[in-house]
């Protein structure tokens, strides 16, 4: 699934119900664009992708990772 420039994909067992795995993949895709939002904010049609491509830090998005094993 890709969503402002960016791709996610879940891997899971192949006994593992597609629609669940693909319900998952949205939730994460939902939790990554609400932090974005949280650390961007949403004022003036804010540009996500650029946002995102000038990102230096490896650990940026590491609370977001945190925050979904919770």
């Amino acid at each position: 699934m890709v969503k402002n420039g960016v791709a996610f994909l879940t891997l899971a067992d192949k006994r593992y119900p597609q629609k669940l795995a693909f319900l998952y993949l949205q939730d994460v895709v939902e939790a990554f664009m609400d932090e974005l939002k949280n650390k961007y904010g949403t004022a003036g049609g804010v540009d996500y992708q650029s946002k995102i491509e000038i990102i230096d830090n490896s650990y940026a998005f590491l609370k977001f990772g945190i925050l979904l094993l919770i």
